[in-house]
């Protein structure tokens, strides 16, 4: 079996053939929903090697009336129980033996089971030591001072979903933002926006200075979210737009504005070229961070 999830991971289609064979069985469990777990949290797969991090994750579960938490420490071993048993949340360490967690999150997606679509939680001392593209976790967790805080708001997050009755597998929530790319040929502005962002370590930030190549580097980075200058003098945040809602490829990502001047008409103009919303700038990193986020989910 370890075998087989390396090979699927160098992208042998014959092993993952066979993989989806050999658990052909687990097509047959109801899928579980995305972001729409019961009322309340009550099964739990914690994947941690550390006994520290173990326990502390278990207590903030526990807090919450979590008391059904099963726990592994071999990618290989979670990932077994996960074809087969249904899980509400995921929680898995970058680094465990076999499959580490940013291996075992993509594996997990493309396998049929009744984990297809649950929420898992990556655990991680940095987020800049692993491939967030690759990974797509729904949601990271860095081992700080602020673990528990993080977990317990991720987790009351979970839990406050609304569950799904028509029993169809839902496709992962539109409102979870993951990574925003900034087109803006500012670098302040670039160093202000990642600033701003360290309080949320789990959201990505990628950035290009020259809109020129900002279609291309779109699709290389796949963002939740774009923040656009409007007034660049290279090429004018209009016409980035513009180009990229006739790419059909890019269309329905969406498109927020950067603008110094807070004209009425223009903001019109901005949303008719199908701006989602518009932001003032200079802005304030402390809050700016916040206020984005709140907004995007609430669109």
């Amino acid at each position: 079996m370890t075998q087989r999830v390396k090979a699927y991971l160098s992208g042998e289609n014959r092993t993952l053939a066979a993989i989806q064979l050999m658990f052909a069985q687990a097509q047959h469990e109801p899928a579980a929903t995305a972001g729409a777990a019961a009322l309340p949290l009550r099964r739990v797969l914690l994947l941690e090697t550390s006994q520290a991090t173990l326990k502390l994750c278990v207590g903030v579960l526990n807090e919450l009336g979590v008391r059904d938490i099963a726990t592994a420490e071999d990618g290989l071993e979670a990932l077994g129980r996960l074809l087969k048993e249904p899980f509400q949340v995921v929680i898995t360490s970058l680094h465990v033996p076999t499959i580490g967690g940013q291996f075992l999150i993509p594996v997990l997606r493309m396998l049929p089971g009744p984990n297809q679509l649950t929420p898992v939680i990556l655990l991680t001392s940095s987020v800049q030591v692993f491939d967030r593209l690759a990974a797509r976790p729904d949601h990271i967790v860095e081992k700080n001072p602020h673990m528990i805080e993080r977990l317990q708001r991720i987790f009351t997050e979970i839990s406050g979903a609304t569950p799904r009755t028509d029993g169809c597998a839902a496709k992962p929530l539109d409102r979870v933002l993951k990574k925003i790319v900034l087109v803006d040929d500012s670098l302040a502005i670039h160093q202000l926006l990642r600033l701003s962002f360290k309080r949320f370590p789990e959201i990505a930030i990628a950035s290009i200075e020259d809109p020129t190549g900002a279609l291309d580097f779109l699709r290389q980075e796949q963002p939740d979210l774009v923040l656009l200058d409007l007034n660049m003098p290279q090429l004018s945040g209009k016409e980035v737009i513009r180009g990229i809602k006739a790419a059909p490829d890019l269309k329905e990502i969406p498109i927020a504005f950067f603008t110094a001047a807070d004209n009425a008409e223009e903001r019109r103009e901005l949303r008719d070229l199908g701006a989602w919303h518009v932001f003032k700038k200079p802005f304030a990193p402390k809050t700016f961070s916040a206020d984005l986020v709140s907004k995007f989910q609430a669109r």
